[in-house]
C-alpha cells in the first residue's frame, strides 16, 4: 500500500493533469484580457469622439453643436485625419485647440483699445444714463483731439520760428522780430524771423513787408535794429532764400535721408494702429447704439460722436503730418545733435503726443473704467459671433478690404511727407496760394513779398497739408461708403466729412497764429 501510495503521488504520474488546468487558465486570461483591452478601447473612441464634438470649431471661436453619430461601419472624417477644416477653408493642425486659440486671440484683439476715447464713447452709451450725463462723458474725447493738435502745432510753430532775446539766439538766416503783445509788440521775447525783413523795416518801406511789420512793430524794434540789420549783413548768406532750408538740403547726404526714410515708417506705423484702433471703436459705437442704447434721443451723442471720429481719424493724422514735416525741416533743433539723432527724437516726440490717449488711461482710468471698455467688446463679439455664417464672411470681407485702405492711406501721408520735406521750396515758389502771408490766414489773403522767405515756410506746410488732407478725406469717406454699399447717412458722411477737415485745420492754425506768440 505504501508502494502504490507513493507511485500515485509522484510527479511524474501528475504532470499531464497539471498542464491541462494551466492551459485552460492561460487561455480564459488571455480571453479576459482580450475583452478588456477591447472594452477599454471602445471606451477611449468613444471619449475621443465626444472630445471632438464639444471642440470642433465652427470658424467664430466657438464650439460647434455635436454633429449626429456615424452609421456602423463608418469611420468620421476627423478620427482619419487630424487637419480640421474652420469656415474660411483654412486647415488647422491643432484642431482640438483651435477654439481657445481664438478665444484668447479675441480677448487681447482688443486690449490695445483701451483710452480716454474709448472710455467716453462706452460712458455715453450706458443704458441707464441719462442725456446730460451721456453729453459730459464726450468732453473728455474731445478736449484731448484739441489738445493733441495744438501740441504738435505749438511744437512746429516753436521749431520753425524759436523764441529768442538776442539776434544769435536764432538760427542762419533769422533775427529776432518783435513778437506780439495784449498791448502791441515787444522785443523781449522776441521771435526769429527771415533777415530780409530786418532791413525792410529800418528803412519803413512797409509795402515790401509782411502786413505784421507796421509802425507799432518799428516802434518797438527801433533801439536795436541797426545791430539786427549788421548781424544780418554778416550772417544771411542766402538773402534772397531761407538759410535754413538750404542748410538743410546740404546736410542730408544718405545716410541722414536713410534715417529719415525710417523714422518716417515709424510714424506711418503709428497713424496705421491708431486707424485700426479708431476702426475696433466705431464698430463698438454701431453696435452699442443699435443693442444698447436704442432710441430716438441719440442725435447729439451719434453727431458728436462722428465729429470725434473725423477728427481723429482725418484731421489729427494731418496735423501729425505738418508737425513731422516742420520739425525735420527745422532740424538740427539744437547745437551738438546730429541730423540722424534729430530725426529719431523728432520722430518718437510726434509718435508719443499722438498715442498718448493709451498713456493717459493708464494713468487716469480707474480699474472700474477699464472693465467698462472690456466689457464692451466682449459684448460686442458675443453678438457678432450670433449672427448668420454667410454675413459674417461678407463682414469679414469688407474689413479685410478696409485693412488694405487704410494701409494706402497711411502711405499717401508718407508721400505728403516727403514732398514737404524735400521739395519745400519748390512749392513756395509754384503758386500764390503757397506765398500767403501766414500772418494774416485765415482772415485776409495777403501775399508775402518774398516767396523764398523763412517766413512762407509754416505757409507753405499748412496749405499743401489741409488741401492734401481734404482730398484724403473726400477719397477715404467714398471709398468707406461703398464698400458699406452706402449706409444710412452714408452720402452726408462723403460730403461733411472734408468739409470739416478743410473747416477744423485752418480754424486751429488761426488760434495759435493769433495767440501762439503772444507775450505773457
Amino acid at each position: 500500500m505504501f508502494d502504490s501510495c507513493t507511485a500515485d503521488n509522484r510527479p511524474e504520474s501528475r504532470r499531464p493533469d497539471i498542464d491541462q488546468v494551466e492551459r485552460r487558465s492561460a487561455r480564459n486570461l488571455e480571453a479576459s484580457n482580450a475583452a478588456i483591452s477591447a472594452h477599454i478601447g471602445a471606451l477611449s473612441e468613444r471619449l475621443l469622439r465626444l472630445e471632438r464634438h464639444q471642440f470642433v470649431p465652427n470658424g467664430r471661436g466657438f464650439p460647434a453643436e455635436p454633429a449626429p453619430a456615424p452609421a456602423a461601419g463608418v469611420k468620421r472624417p476627423e478620427l482619419e485625419n487630424e487637419h480640421v477644416e474652420t469656415l474660411g477653408g483654412k486647415v488647422d493642425p491643432d484642431g482640438l485647440q483651435q477654439s481657445y486659440a481664438e478665444f484668447i486671440a479675441t480677448t487681447k484683439k482688443h486690449l490695445n483699445c483701451v483710452g480716454v476715447h474709448t472710455w467716453s464713447l462706452c460712458a455715453a452709451t450706458r443704458a441707464n444714463s441719462g442725456p446730460a450725463t451721456r453729453c459730459l462723458a464726450l468732453v473728455p474725447s474731445v478736449l484731448l483731439l484739441f489738445m493733441q493738435c495744438f501740441l504738435l502745432q505749438i511744437m512746429t510753430f516753436a521749431s520753425l520760428h524759436p523764441s529768442c532775446s538776442l539776434d544769435a539766439d536764432c538760427r542762419e538766416g533769422m533775427w529776432c522780430a518783435p513778437s506780439k503783445d495784449y498791448n502791441g509788440f515787444r522785443r523781449s521775447p522776441g521771435m526769429c524771423d527771415d533777415c530780409r525783413w530786418a532791413s525792410s523795416l529800418e528803412s519803413q518801406d512797409y509795402d515790401s513787408l509782411p502786413s505784421r511789420y507796421n509802425a507799432a512793430a518799428y516802434a518797438a524794434a527801433e533801439e536795436t535794429l541797426s545791430e539786427a540789420v549788421a548781424y544780418c549783413e554778416t550772417a544771411d548768406t542766402e538773402p534772397d532764400r531761407c538759410d535754413y532750408l538750404v542748410n538743410f538740403r546740404s546736410e542730408l547726404t544718405l545716410a541722414p535721408l536713410v534715417v529719415f526714410i525710417c523714422t518716417t515708417g515709424l510714424v506711418l506705423i503709428s497713424l496705421i494702429a491708431d486707424m485700426d484702433r479708431q476702426a475696433q471703436i466705431a464698430e463698438l459705437l454701431e453696435h452699442r447704439i443699435k443693442h444698447v442704447v436704442a432710441g430716438p434721443r441719440l442725435f447729439v451723442i451719434t453727431s458728436v460722436a462722428w465729429l470725434i471720429f473725423v477728427l481723429r481719424m482725418l484731421v489729427l493724422p494731418g496735423v501729425v503730418v505738418y508737425a513731422y514735416a516742420g520739425l525735420v525741416l527745422a532740424s538740427p533743433w539744437a547745437s551738438g545733435v546730429s541730423l540722424p539723432v534729430s530725426f529719431v527724437i523728432q520722430g518718437l516726440v510726434v509718435c508719443f503726443v499722438h498715442n498718448v490717449d493709451g498713456v493717459l488711461a493708464l494713468a487716469f482710468l480707474d480699474e472700474e473704467a477699464q472693465a467698462l471698455i472690456r466689457k464692451a467688446f466682449a459684448d460686442m463679439q458675443a453678438h457678432e459671433y450670433k449672427g448668420d455664417a454667410l454675413d459674417f464672411v461678407e463682414s469679414m470681407d469688407q474689413k479685410q478690404l478696409q485693412y488694405f485702405l487704410r494701409r494706402f492711406l497711411a502711405l499717401c501721408y508718407g508721400v505728403l511727407i516727403g514732398m514737404n520735406v524735400m521739395s519745400t521750396e519748390s512749392i513756395m515758389n509754384s503758386a500764390p496760394l503757397f506765398r500767403l502771408d501766414w500772418d494774416e490766414l485765415p482772415s485776409r489773403f495777403v501775399e508775402s513779398p518774398s516767396a523764398s522767405a523763412c517766413t512762407n515756410v509754416v505757409t507753405t506746410l499748412s496749405a499743401t497739408t489741409i488741401l492734401s488732407t481734404t482730398f484724403f478725406a473726400l477719397v477715404w469717406c467714398y471709398t468707406y461708403q461703398i464698400t458699406n454699399s452706402f449706409r444710412r447717412c452714408g452720402v452726408l458722411d462723403v460730403v461733411f466729412a472734408p468739409v470739416v477737415t478743410l473747416v477744423t485745420m485752418p480754424a486751429l492754425s488761426f488760434c495759435l497764429l493769433k495767440f501762439g506768440y503772444t507775450s505773457i
